[in-house]
């Protein structure tokens, strides 16, 4: 009788044989790609990274699908939209929460500024101007709704620079090359933000680069150590490929740039219990403090106030300069340990000249680097309520 697929190798002999080189060879390879380790972009999970027209869409929904394409924590997508003719209302669901890992729901309203600024692009695009009225904090706190986005036909269409970005753009988790940005890509991206309450920050000189690493590293090891925070963030882990393409959502280790060998150990070796105990907590650790040193330039994204607006601007300002990134062949990656504890936060605005009255927002990575994989996508279906 044929074994079982996912039975082809115990967990035990999987280990000795990466260990033993095995994951190089062209036998790894076959396991890799039989047992479901290779990305298949024909599935309808990664299907919205193509649609680069509209289509037999409608306006409302194909702006949806691109802003459906938007960076998310952990790719927690979330979000939810309503249609009317010309009108698209947009909510964030707190169903797709990392739970104490975002208490304050932080990063759950950048995620939906991030999805609102490529609403926004799609709309130029194809020849309208997108109004976004964005919701006091009482609306949103008792309704969930963010903002509304009304869709103005334009006389005289202009296009956006920025649209082809968002079907490449994607969060690369990896090193990145020691190469310094140039100052006319930083002070370009500088002029995208045409808020007056949100601030950006580039950090690059030596001093910097060595106090961003070591309070990242230490924020780090605090998050690690916080079972309620770890352990909720962890709940978007997914473990295999079947589990990806089913649930369409959360991070997992294909779309890191870690070797064929390491993914496969994940893919056959690596248990929900392994990840929430010393050998996840520890692994996060490893893999970040490697990341940070290998960070030519760090971006900080702040607001003067706290408010749903500003929250959702800063999302709107990050994923508008993580287009252009993406259109200058640069990659980007958020880093939210600081920014969601309150010590680190104190601490980091203190070290970086902060006001310590702003709310600090977004922190993230930015620099040259191979495109890894990209993420999976809910079906319209589950965000058009």
């Amino acid at each position: 009788m044929n074994a079982p697929k996912g039975n082809i190798i115990t967990r035990r002999n999987f280990l000795k044989l990466t260990l033993a080189g095995v994951g190089t060879s062209a036998v790894g390879l076959y396991l890799f790609c039989e047992e479901g380790g290779a990305v298949n972009y024909s599935d309808p999970a990664y299907l919205y990274w193509n649609k680069f027209t509209q289509g037999s869409l409608n306006l409302e929904n194909y702006l949806i699908l691109c802003g459906s394409l938007a960076p998310s924590a952990h790719n927690t997508q979330p979000w939810k939209f309503s249609i009317k003719e010309k009108e698209i209302s947009v909510f964030a669901d707190s169903n797709r929460s990392l739970g104490s890992a975002d208490a304050e729901h932080r990063l759950i309203q950048m995620s939906v500024g991030c999805a609102l600024e490529n609403i926004r692009v799609a709309a130029n695009q194809l020849g309208y101007r997108a109004d976004i009225s964005l919701t006091p904090n009482a609306e949103y706190e008792k309704t969930g709704m963010c903002a509304k986005v009304s869709l103005v036909s334009e006389d005289q269409p202009q296009g956006n620079p920025l649209f082809d970005s968002i079907f490449k753009r994607q969060t690369t988790r990896s090193p990145y090359l020691a190469e310094p940005t140039p100052e006319i890509i930083k002070s370009s991206m500088m002029g995208l933000n045409d808020f007056s309450n949100i601030s950006l920050r580039w950090f690059d000189d030596s001093a910097d680069l060595a106090a961003m690493a070591e309070i990242n590293d230490a924020a780090c090891v605090a998050f690690t150590k916080d079972d309620s925070a770890y352990l909720d963030s962890l709940k978007w882990w997914r473990y295999s490929r079947e589990e990806i393409l089913k649930k369409r959502d959360g991070i997992s280790i294909f779309t890191s740039a870690a070797p064929s060998a390491i993914k496969q150990y994940f893919q056959y070796g690596v248990s929900p219990e392994d990840m929430a105990g010393d050998f996840g907590r520890q692994g996060e650790i490893d893999l970040m403090k490697n990341l940070f040193a290998a960070t030519p330039l760090w971006g900080v994204i702040t607001a003067s106030d706290v408010s749903n607006a500003s929250r959702l601007q800063s999302g709107q300002l990050f994923e508008r300069i993580f287009l252009d990134a993406t259109r200058q062949n640069y990659r980007m990656q958020a880093i939210n340990y600081v920014s969601e504890q309150q010590e680190y936060a104190n601490k980091f605005k203190e070290q970086f000249r902060i006001p310590k009255t702003d709310e600090l927002l977004m922190v993230f990575r930015m620099g040259k680097a191979e495109l890894c994989e990209k993420s999976v996508r809910l079906p319209l279906s589950d965000i058009i309520v």
